[in-house]
């Protein structure tokens, strides 16, 4: 009993294991867009502009720099704090910080912001739109890889189905019901039929590495598709309407990627029309400096001495003395004495520039236009692939309903031709014709059915639904 339940246990195990591992759609699409490499550029591209648009930002903020140098001076020099002349060597130490800051260009930072924000935008647009070319593209290669295993499938069973044909065949000439040729025929039949399974089964190879391929996965050994319940379908269900599908498309991120474009053009002009505004830029500076050459001299009031007489009186003239000290001078006490500020408003007025200022205007205003076609480009390219995309998924009704009537009467055909053949009324070749004709038949519906549902994605992508085949 225990053996019994671990043997069950296993093959669930198995069945989960297998099921985990197959490949859904929407597991193919989000492979392909995490590990594309043209996606990856296209972020890189985004990342940039996002960059781009923060520094853009940051040129509001001033600019502050500091400065500091230590310096000898031998020989004869002018001392920068005591200026006096000196023969000795003097060092001395220079300290500033700068600051800047404009208060006026026209607008252009604001608008230069502006310009960043929408190209930033466009490139955000851009890698959606790479991503959703590349869910078209796995989306086709993945219903391709359905249809090539239905396709083998059906070959298999007919291939079946002529051989239990050989082993009746044998039976009706050993009893002499059918001459050797029919037998002859039918094994000829056989072999064309493992031929199309050997060429049905290269088919499905070559899907399979186009998609593993599309998944940047190293090989497509262990690429399992996913076989969905595929849905009824119903071809008497109208289509939606073009123009709706149109109005629905304008959504999309190519659409909206040349309307930023334009919006980042139009900010361009401008930009480039406030180079003719005067500037205005605040700046301020605080600097001080230390020099060991400068010296600090301290005063000391001795005793009260005659220094002389006064003629007219004879009386004795007394005064006080004093002696100086050269002491250094602290080189702290130095930086706070030295030190001084500035501040200034500056205004510059462009007057003349060789005509570039005139250039870029002229040049910004063309790079406009230049983005307003390429928008109408886009959306004229827009609104011929949904025309297409409706007028083919028109077509692929029409084309299934006929090939799924023609299966039918096949069928019913090939079933009559059957019966006829096992009590040896009609000849191998037409049971073989009647058998080619159903097999391609079935070929044309099945080729009829995925189509269907490929034709059907794309207007629904079209129309802003996710791509889904359940």
């Amino acid at each position: 009993m225990k053996n019994i339940i671990l043997i069950v246990v296993f093959f669930i195990a198995s069945f989960a294991c297998n099921a985990q591992n197959e490949w859904t759609l929407d597991k193919c699409i989000e492979q392909a867009q995490q590990n594309n490499l043209q996606i990856r550029q296209f972020e890189l591209d985004a990342q940039m502009s996002q960059t781009s648009y923060s520094q853009s930002k940051a040129e509001l903020l001033p600019t502050v720099s500091a400065s500091g140098d230590h310096s000898y001076r031998l020989g004869r020099a002018v001392d920068p704090y005591t200026n006096q002349f000196t023969e000795t060597t003097v060092q001395s130490n220079n300290f500033s910080i700068d600051a800047s800051m404009p208060l006026f260009r026209g607008g252009r930072n604001f608008y230069t912001i502006k310009k960043n924000r929408f190209l930033f935008k466009a490139s955000i647009e851009e890698v959606a739109r790479l991503k959703n070319d590349i869910s078209l593209n796995v989306a086709a290669a993945y219903l391709q890889v359905l249809l090539d295993e239905e396709m083998l499938d059906a070959n298999r069973r007919q291939i079946e189905t002529t051989r239990l044909q050989v082993s009746l065949t044998q039976k009706l000439v050993d009893a002499g019901s059918l001459a050797e040729n029919s037998l002859l025929d039918i094994r000829a039949q056989e072999s064309a039929e493992e031929l199309l399974v050997i060429n049905t089964e290269n088919k499905l190879a070559a899907s399979y590495l186009l998609l593993a391929q599309m998944l940047e996965l190293e090989s497509a050994a262990d690429l399992t598709i996913s076989r969905p319940d595929l849905p009824q379908i119903d071809a008497t269900e109208p289509l939606p309407d073009m123009q709706e599908v149109y109005a629905k498309s304008l959504s999309l991120p190519q659409i909206a990627a040349a309307e930023y474009r334009l919006e980042s053009a139009e900010t361009d002009v401008a930009i480039a029309r406030s180079q003719i505004s005067p500037e205005i830029t605040l700046t301020a500076s605080y600097g001080t400096g230390y020099s060991d050459a400068r010296k600090l001299y301290e005063t000391t009031v001795g005793d009260v001495q005659p220094i002389g007489f006064v003629g007219s009186t004879g009386d004795t003239v007394f005064a006080q003395t004093t002696n100086s000290t050269e002491i250094d001078y602290p080189f702290g006490k130095q930086l706070s004495d030295n030190a001084s500020t500035r501040i200034s408003l500056n205004i510059s007025v462009p007057i003349f520039n060789n005509l570039r200022t005139y250039t870029s205007i002229r040049t910004s205003k063309l790079q406009k236009k230049d983005s307003e076609y390429s928008l109408k480009i886009a959306e004229n390219t827009l609104y011929q692939d949904v025309q297409q995309a409706h007028s083919a998924a028109r077509a692929s009704i029409a084309r299934y309903r006929g090939a799924k009537k023609a299966l039918e009467a096949r069928q019913l055909a090939f079933d009559n031709i059957k019966t006829q053949y096992e009590i040896g009324l009609i000849t191998t070749i037409d049971y073989n014709m009647e058998k080619n004709r159903l097999s391609n038949a079935e070929s044309d519906f099945l080729q009829a059915k995925y189509e269907y549902f490929f034709r059907i994605n794309i207007l629904n992508f079209y129309s802003g639904k996710p791509l889904s085949i359940k």
